[in-house]
C-alpha cells in the first residue's frame, strides 16, 4: 500500500453567476453577517492560477486592443453616485500576505487595492484604456525606449508626509532588487526587470525609464496592481509591507484596520488627489470562506456586492432574487477559471507517468461539472470557448481526448488496468483541499470517483490562506 500527497482540484472552464445588491451607499451601513457556526464536514477549495496582466500595446492615451466582452445590464440613464454610506462586500479567503509587491497570488491584493496608488492604472471607467494616477502625464521617446512620468504635485499619504519622485525611487529600485538585494518581487519585479535598463529621478516630480528594447510589454505592467507605489518612510520604518500599519499609501482609502479571518475595513481618504471622490465614506471587507454564508449575506441585504469571481450557481443567484427582487441585479460573466488535479510528481506514486496518465484518464469531469457547477462549464477546455469564440479549440474536438469523452468506459478501463498493475493490493492518497467555496464538495466527489478504480484518499482539509502555502 502506498501513500501520497496530492492536491485536489478540477479541470473545467466557470461560466460564473454573481449578484450585485442595489442598497444605494447613502443609508446606514446594515449589520455584518454573523459568523456560521461550525459544521460538521468542512468545505476546501483549489486557487485557480493568478491571471497573468494584460500584454498589449498601449501608448499614453491609445485604449488596449479590444477583448471579449460580456454584456452587462446596463446602468440606468441619468443615475447619478452618490455621497456617503459603507459599502459592505465579501471575499473568500484572507490573503496569504499584504505585500503587492512580495506575491503572485492575485487574492493578495484585496487589502492594498483601493489603499496603495500607482504610477498609472487601468481606467476604472474603461478598463480598455490606460488612466494616470499617481503620474498625470507621460512621454515616450521617438524610439520607443524612454519613458518619462510627470507627478502630480500636492498628493499627501495617508500619514500627512508629501509625495515626491523619492518614494517612487523607492518602490520601483525595490522591486528590482536594488533597494534592498535580498527582496524578491516575484510579478511586479519579473515584469520589470527583463525590461528596464535604468531608471533615474530627473526631478521632485519628474522620474524616468530607459529600457532595454521599444516593447508594447511596459506601459500595461507599470499600470498593473502588482506595481504599487509604496511609501519611503513606511518602508524605512517598517522595513517591509507586511503589516498592516506598513501599507500607507495615497490611494482612495486608508486601511482602518484588518482582523485576521473575519474582515478588513477601509475608511474614506479625505485628502484623496482625485476631486469628488471616493464616493464612499468606506468599505468592509468581510472574510467568508462558506458559500452558504455569502449566498445568506446577499439574500438579506446585510451584503451589497458579490464578486463576480467566483460568483454565485444559478440556483444560489436565483436564491437571491427571489428573496430581494428588483433590489439586485443578476448577471452571468464569463470567468476563465480553469483548474486541475495537482499531482505531486516529484514522489511515488506520481513519479511514475502511467500513474499519472491513470488518475487523467479517471476523472469524471462532465460528472463533477453538472453536480457542482450545475453545467456551468466546460469539462477540459483550456479556453472558455464563449469568451474566447474561435481562438479556443471546438468542444466537439476537446470532447475527443482520451479521460475528456464523456463516455467513460473506455478510459476507466485503462485506468483500472493501469493501477491494478502496478498497485494490486490497492493504493492510499492524501489529498489537500482548502476550506472555501466549492472546492470540499469537489473534492469529496473526485474521491469517490477514484475509490471504484481501488484508490483510497484521505482529504486534509486546509484553512484558504493556509492552503496557498502548500
Amino acid at each position: 500500500m502506498k501513500k501520497a500527497i496530492w492536491v485536489f482540484a478540477l479541470v473545467v472552464v466557470l461560466l460564473a453567476v454573481a449578484c450585485r445588491g442595489a442598497a444605494p451607499p447613502a443609508t446606514p451601513a446594515p449589520t455584518p453577517p454573523s459568523a456560521p457556526a461550525p459544521t460538521p464536514t468542512p468545505t476546501p477549495t483549489v486557487a485557480p492560477p493568478a491571471p497573468t496582466p494584460p500584454t498589449a500595446a498601449v501608448a499614453t492615451p491609445t485604449p488596449v486592443p479590444p477583448r471579449p466582452t460580456p454584456v452587462l445590464t446596463p446602468t440606468p440613464v441619468g443615475e447619478r453616485p452618490q455621497q456617503g454610506g459603507i459599502l459592505n462586500y465579501h471575499d473568500y479567503t484572507d490573503p496569504v500576505q499584504i505585500d503587492p509587491h512580495a506575491t503572485t497570488v492575485i487574492g493578495d491584493l484585496q487589502v492594498s487595492i483601493g489603499v496603495l496608488s500607482s504610477l498609472i492604472k487601468y481606467d476604472p471607467r474603461n478598463p480598455f484604456y490606460i488612466a494616470p494616477d499617481l503620474a498625470e502625464r507621460w512621454e515616450q521617446s521617438a524610439d520607443g525606449k524612454v519613458y518619462t512620468f510627470y507627478l502630480r504635485k500636492n498628493v499627501v499619504w495617508h500619514d500627512g508626509t508629501a509625495f515626491t519622485a523619492k518614494d517612487v525611487k523607492t518602490s520601483i529600485e525595490r522591486v528590482l532588487g536594488i533597494w534592498d538585494p535580498k527582496f524578491s518581487s516575484p510579478r511586479c519585479g519579473s515584469l520589470l526587470k527583463p525590461l528596464v535598463e535604468k531608471f533615474e529621478v530627473v526631478d521632485d516630480y519628474t522620474v524616468r525609464f530607459t529600457l532595454k528594447f521599444a516593447t508594447p510589454l511596459f506601459i500595461p505592467s507599470i499600470a498593473s496592481a502588482w506595481c504599487k507605489i509604496a511609501s519611503t518612510g513606511a518602508l524605512e520604518r517598517y522595513g517591509n509591507l507586511s503589516r498592516p500599519e506598513s501599507l500607507v499609501g495615497t490611494g482612495p482609502f486608508v486601511l482602518k484596520r484588518y482582523e485576521r479571518g473575519v474582515v478588513f475595513e477601509w475608511e474614506k481618504n479625505k485628502r484623496y488627489f482625485e476631486e469628488g471622490l471616493p464616493y464612499l465614506d468606506g468599505v468592509r471587507h468581510y472574510i467568508l470562506p462558506d458559500v452558504a454564508t455569502q449566498v445568506a449575506g446577499i439574500r438579506t441585504g446585510r451584503l451589497h456586492i458579490a464578486p463576480n469571481f467566483p460568483g454565485f450557481t444559478p440556483s444560489q443567484a436565483q436564491q437571491v432574487v427571489s428573496a430581494r427582487g428588483k433590489e439586485v441585479v443578476a448577471f452571468r460573466w464569463t470567468v476563465n477559471n480553469m483548474v486541475g488535479t495537482q499531482l505531486n510528481a516529484r514522489v511515488s506514486p506520481f513519479n511514475d507517468r502511467e500513474m499519472r496518465r491513470a488518475i487523467f484518464l479517471a476523472l469524471g469531469r462532465q460528472e463533477i461539472v453538472e453536480k457542482i457547477f450545475e453545467r456551468i462549464g466546460f469539462p477540459c477546455a483550456v479556453l472558455d470557448p464563449v469568451a474566447y469564440g474561435e481562438y479556443a479549440l471546438p468542444m466537439e474536438e476537446v470532447l475527443k481526448v482520451p479521460g475528456c469523452r464523456p463516455e467513460k468506459s473506455a478510459d476507466l478501463e485503462v485506468a483500472r488496468r493501469i493501477i491494478q498493475q502496478k498497485y494490486p493490493g490497492g493504493l492510499e492518497l492524501e489529498g489537500l483541499v482548502r476550506r472555501t467555496l466549492d472546492f470540499v464538495p469537489t473534492a469529496e466527489l473526485v474521491t469517490a470517483q477514484l475509490q471504484a478504480l481501488g484508490i483510497r484518499a484521505r482529504l486534509q482539509v486546509l484553512e484558504p490562506a493556509a492552503g496557498l502555502q502548500r
